[in-house]
């Protein structure tokens, strides 16, 4: 038996982060990512793009579920929340259309991060045929995060702060109304850019209204 100084443990080197409404798909997604994966060395998170339980535990033992919040309004925020939050060294973005089947294929990617030049890898090419709309890509998060507090680019983006739960939340959204909405939409929009506390508190109380 092991002593305890003998004793190794294994702390997450990648988060696995995907956003989704659709729970059959996600469920085979997620079991090509539990395959493909070392489960001692990963996290996996999910965010339930939508009101309610769409996500049954049961059927994601394992795999953090996470919920919309005022930082969380939808999958734009939940990316950028993602990033904002990773403790692993590495966090890969991957839609759930995306079949992660090749075990060998994370150990390729990792080698190429490892260089100190290179801050992300794509793992679907976007050079050789046109994009369909899908991500994969492996990036180092607190590259990212270095990123977004010191450039003075984004800062012309930057809308608004929001504290929750004691933490800050900067906003990265700054657009005109497009002219086609109504007065409903606008005003649910601006709710849901400057006040996101109420817009989902508001979400939650219409989804409950419905059942």
């Amino acid at each position: 038996m092991a002593t305890p100084e003998h004793t190794m443990t294994f702390s997450p080197q990648l988060t696995v982060f995907t956003a989704t409404v659709y729970p059959d798909v996600a469920r085979i997604w997620y079991e090509c990512v539990r395959r493909a994966f070392p489960g001692s060395s990963t996290k996996v998170e999910i965010f339930y793009d939508s009101d309610g339980d769409g996500l049954p535990r049961d059927c994601f033992e394992g795999a953090h579920i996470l919920r919309r919040t005022p930082g969380r309004r939808d999958h734009h925020d939940a990316y950028n929340d993602a990033v904002q939050r990773a403790e692993t060294p590495y966090l890969a973005i991957i839609d759930t259309d995306v079949f992660w089947t090749r075990s060998d294929l994370w150990d390729r990617v990792r080698a190429r991060l490892e260089g100190p030049e290179v801050a992300a890898v794509s793992v679907i090419s976007r050079s050789r045929r046109k994009s369909h709309g899908t991500y994969a890509v492996v990036l180092k998060p607190h590259l990212y995060r270095k990123v977004l507090d010191d450039s003075s680019f984004l800062k012309v983006f930057l809308s608004t702060h929001y504290d929750f739960g004691g933490n800050d939340i900067p906003v990265y959204q700054k657009f005109a109304w497009p002219e086609g909405w109504n007065l409903r939409t606008r005003v649910e929009e601006y709710i849901k850019l400057y006040h996101p506390d109420l817009y989902v508190r508001f979400r939650a109380d219409r989804s409950s209204r419905r059942r």
